[in-house]
């Protein structure tokens, strides 16, 4: 009798009582990918416009002279300088006048696509608003 009311009342303090484990809610940190488009952003604005977020770059849409080259690059290659964003760039090209162009000027991005946190998404998208 004693062992028949001990497993019941351990069923029932299993399925009645709170939960009291200490799971957290982990949507907040769970990366999506999200696309952004914009018409003034410059190339040497994306160190700027990343900083402090925790991202991961997955495309960037260039338009240089009117066609769209797409890129694959790590964020850490665009966190400090955008150079091998611009090495990458002009290994495509192969006038010499758009080559310094570049190099001096940076280039239009036109999309990015990105992995990130829901959170850091918002904050770049109040970032992005004067390029948009």
């Amino acid at each position: 009798m004693k062992k028949i009311l001990l497993t019941l009342s351990i069923f029932l303090m299993i399925f009645i009582s709170p939960n009291t484990s200490a799971i957290e809610d982990y949507s907040l940190y769970k990366e999506s990918v999200y696309v952004l488009k914009y018409n003034t952003l410059n190339s040497k604005d994306l160190p700027s416009l990343l900083k402090d977020t925790n991202s991961l770059v997955l495309e960037i849409d260039a338009n240089i002279k009117g066609k769209t080259y797409t890129y694959r690059i790590l964020s850490s290659d665009i966190s400090v300088t955008t150079e091998k964003l611009i090495k990458k760039i002009t290994k495509d090209i192969t006038d010499k006048e758009t080559i310094t162009d570049i190099e001096i000027n940076g280039v239009k991005i036109t999309k990015l696509t990105l992995k990130i946190t829901n959170e850091d998404y918002n904050t770049l998208k109040e970032r992005s608003k004067i390029y948009e």
